[in-house]
């Protein structure tokens, strides 16, 4: 198991490991009160954040609960940047699953990506200082659960694996077209010379 702690990434052997998931009732309440008091997530006081859901989990399930977990570790919301991580994998996935069936390669830039991750598909809340409008931490209520409920990324998905569109020896490519905030899928050779081949826009 390997995940980012405050900036630090954290490798852990996780065999014979029982991992315990706690509902979004426990432990998030404290979470968003130490982002309060701490004006963002860069200077939380990560101590003082785990004693404090450990506090609220020993509440709901007992002293003896709480003392047999080896370790707590906060989870929080993904925030913008987690979903393009997470949109990422997910494309890569797509590609290694259907290479050399429905395309050879398939290309998806970032700004396909960060394009998806704004504001016009995805909900995003702004967690805001009580005294103020400064924005502490931002992100979807739904967490991740956005991207699977994303609808451009499931017509883009949908069109591509149809069985429409098959060219096992053609580059599958997706470009963002600024102008007419639109996405392009085209199909494109090794040759770099040669003009790609448009197929279809999104909506």
């Amino acid at each position: 198991l390997s995940y980012d702690s405050f900036g630090e990434k954290v490798e852990a052997v996780c065999d014979g490991t029982l991992f315990i998931f706690t509902s979004k009732r426990l432990g998030t309440r404290r979470m968003m009160q130490e982002i309060q008091d701490s004006a963002g997530i860069d200077d939380l006081d990560y101590d003082s954040l785990v004693s404090s859901i450990r506090r609220e989990v020993e509440k709901f399930s007992g002293r003896k609960f709480i003392d047999s977990l080896s370790s707590v570790i906060p989870l929080l919301l993904p925030q913008q940047e987690d979903l393009f991580s997470i949109m990422r994998h997910i494309i890569d996935k797509l590609d290694n699953f259907h290479r050399g069936m429905h395309w050879k390669q398939l290309e998806i830039s970032d700004e396909v990506i960060k394009s998806l991750l704004n504001g016009d598909h995805i909900q995003f809340y702004d967690f805001k200082r009580k005294d103020g409008d400064e924005v502490l931490f931002r992100f979807p209520p739904d967490g991740a659960h956005a991207l699977h409920q994303h609808s451009m990324f499931q017509f883009i998905s949908s069109k591509l694996i149809d069985g429409s569109h098959r060219e096992p020896d053609k580059i599958a490519r997706i470009d963002y077209d600024r102008e007419r905030n639109k996405l392009v899928f085209k199909w494109c050779s090794d040759d770099h010379s040669k003009p790609c081949k448009k197929v279809f826009s999104s909506p």
